[in-house]
């Protein structure tokens, strides 16, 4: 029997689980017991890193770890033998009113953070919401209607300019920094995530970013406004094995057609290319033209990512 125990930060590298949610995982939900050492610093065995690791995959597709953190290591495997996590094994547990009510108690409070201006409690419920919710959800409960009801409130003029700007790069650079932190293994697919010439809203990539990471995707965010050369040399470089676009303003660019045509050119008629985005709709005809794959909800892209990845 192997007796070796060891440190958080050794447990966070081998499972992609921040220090933070290790932590949490433990204290509010006892996934784990780790020992402790005579400074009574946390020690964790390999048994402990395995269930980590399993907790990581349910919840990265959308389970809360307040409904499986109980579950014993034999249990989660049997769950993650499975294709998807929509099996009905977990079905007993799922709680969407639950779920529906603390992502409304979520959204309630960032807007609140958000008319603030306090950008730390807004980082503390995307973390909290994170942990609660699995990170597929906190995407699809949270960031994506809370995003929607910013951008409508300040095309409405209930909102000012400044509060909608700072929302965005609060929410945009909590999702780069777990898209930058995520680790994958060597032979993850490469997913490319922008937008296309003149569009310079990037939450939406963010978002589609955060949601390829979950499925274990090694993705490559490139941020706003790239021309489709630049898009192209960067598939290149990295051999990647999809792209990913995010449409959101404006909806009439009598340029953006011709990018989207360009780029399909350059990469060639096989080569998997995803489009949403609340704009996207605008662009319809091209979009059909290159034979892309044009996406409403974050479920849909999920579901593409796997098929490609499967096949």
């Amino acid at each position: 029997m192997d007796d070796k125990l060891f440190n958080i930060k050794y447990v966070s590298e081998q499972t992609g689980l921040s220090a933070h949610v290790i932590r949490i995982w433990e204290r509010r939900y006892s996934a784990i017991s780790p020992e402790r050492s005579n400074s009574n610093r946390r020690l964790y065995s390999q048994e402990d890193i395995e269930k980590l690791r399993l907790l990581k995959s349910a919840t990265s597709c959308g389970q809360s770890i307040g409904q499986i953190a109980d579950l014993s290591i034999e249990k989660l495997k049997e769950i993650s033998s499975n294709n998807t996590m929509e099996d009905e094994i977990f079905a007993p547990q799922n709680n969407p009113v639950l779920d529906k009510e603390l992502s409304e108690k979520y959204i309630s409070d960032c807007l609140i953070a958000i008319e603030e201006f306090d950008s730390y409690r807004l980082e503390k419920n995307l973390r909290r919401a994170s942990v609660d919710l699995g990170s597929f959800k906190m995407l699809t409960n949270l960031i994506s209607p809370l995003m929607d009801v910013v951008g409508e409130k300040w095309r409405i003029g209930e909102m000012n300019p400044s509060n909608e700007h700072f929302a965005s790069e609060i929410v945009k650079n909590y999702l780069k920094n777990i898209v930058l932190s995520s680790n994958v293994v060597p032979t993850a697919p490469v997913l490319i995530v922008t937008t296309p010439k003149g569009q310079i809203h990037d939450v939406g990539a963010a978002i589609v970013a955060t949601a390829a990471v979950t499925e274990g995707w090694k993705v490559i965010y490139l941020g706003a406004n790239l021309d489709y050369n630049e898009i192209t040399s960067t598939v290149e470089k990295n051999n990647a094995d999809a792209l990913a676009l995010s449409i959101v303003h404006p909806d009439d660019d009598i340029y953006l057609s011709d990018e989207l045509i360009n780029l399909r050119k350059n990469l060639g008629d096989d080569f998997l290319i995803i489009i949403g985005g609340r704009s996207s709709n605008g662009y319809q005809k091209a979009i059909d033209e290159i034979k892309a794959f044009h996406i409403h909800d974050l479920f849909t892209f999920r579901d593409i990512l796997k098929n490609h990845r499967n096949k």
